[in-house]
């Protein structure tokens, strides 16, 4: 399901909906051990967020600071 939410998103959503949609998947990988989807997925949804701005970029941070970070450190 969430490969086609980002496949609909990356054809027709907003900037910060496929950055939602892969945060989402990297959490997602992060929770069943794949390093390389997470890895994956949390590099595209952190560079669709450094995109952002305005309310979209203050919501989308918050979020993405909940999301498992590749390296195993936390985000503060």
């Amino acid at each position: 399901m969430a490969d086609s939410v980002i496949s609909y998103f990356t054809d027709q959503g907003e900037t910060w909906e496929l950055a939602f949609a892969h945060a989402a998947k990297a959490s997602a990988c992060a929770a069943r051990g794949d390093r390389d989807g997470l890895k994956g997925h949390y590099a595209q949804a952190e560079e669709l967020g450094s995109t952002l701005s305005g309310p979209d970029a203050v919501y989308f941070s918050a979020a993405f600071k909940t999301v498992p970070r590749p390296d195993g450190d936390r985000a503060d």
